[in-house]
């Protein structure tokens, strides 16, 4: 029983740093990964917003390698 607990408090952590993660990078980060979506509706993005959510480790080791996210 504690197990599960654990295992559900840690989707849950991963899920809820996803969702900040995710909102985060559908308004910032999208356009600095693909410049092709520069200008897209807040449609589209909203439809990124679950496989941001999901893959935000790897999304965010990408958006980091990014040059010119410093500047």
């Amino acid at each position: 029983m504690i197990i599960a607990s654990v295992i559900l408090l840690l989707i849950g952590l991963y899920l809820g740093v996803g969702l900040l993660f995710g909102l985060t990078f559908i308004i910032w980060g999208v356009e600095r990964l693909d410049h092709a979506t520069k200008g897209t509706s807040w449609l589209f993005r909203l439809l990124l917003l679950p496989g941001s959510i999901a893959l935000w480790p790897w999304l965010a080791s990408r958006w980091m390698q990014r040059k010119d996210v410093i500047s």
